[in-house]
């Protein structure tokens, strides 16, 4: 069975992702001077990971029956674009290894299982969209005003 994604709710899950990883990309990068192995390259890690997370939560927040989905794919839509960004940045100065590559792709598969916890964290927290009120409210999920499950009379179950 097809998923139908909103393509709505994707990009503003991409752009989640966007809003935590660029600037953290941007500070790395201008703090690490060069070095590869700078202390600095941590904040990107953590800001890939949280952003992931934060984007799926996004995506998939008005999505209730496909969180998951909508998750995953906000997460891998947003920090594909921010890979993309970093390879076309490190091929212009020739700096573009084949360890950035296969580490943007072990980062691009962490960051979309992180955008399906996104999602699921977003389905948790689903809250109803329908008051209960009056007469109804004073009723258990049943239907019956005790409260008690339903097809047993008061005082059998």
């Amino acid at each position: 069975m097809a998923v139908i994604l909103d393509r709505v709710a994707v990009r503003r899950g991409a752009a989640g992702v966007l809003m935590f990883v660029v600037p953290a990309y941007v500070i790395a990068a201008v703090a690490a001077s060069g070095d590869s192995a700078s202390p600095a390259w941590l904040l990107l890690a953590a800001a890939l990971l949280f952003g992931a997370t934060f984007g799926g939560y996004v995506g998939a927040r008005d999505r209730p029956a496909t969180p998951m989905a909508h998750g995953a794919a906000s997460a891998g839509f947003g920090l594909g674009v921010v890979f993309v960004g970093a390879f076309a940045v490190q091929l212009i100065r020739g700096h573009l290894t084949l360890n950035a590559v296969l580490t943007a792709i072990v980062m691009l598969q962490i960051g979309v299982a992180l955008g399906c916890l996104g999602g699921v964290l977003a389905a948790k927290g689903m809250r109803p969209t329908t008051a209960r009120t009056g007469a109804s409210a004073a009723r258990g999920p049943s239907g019956r005003e005790d409260g008690g499950p339903a097809g047993c009379p008061p005082g059998k179950e």
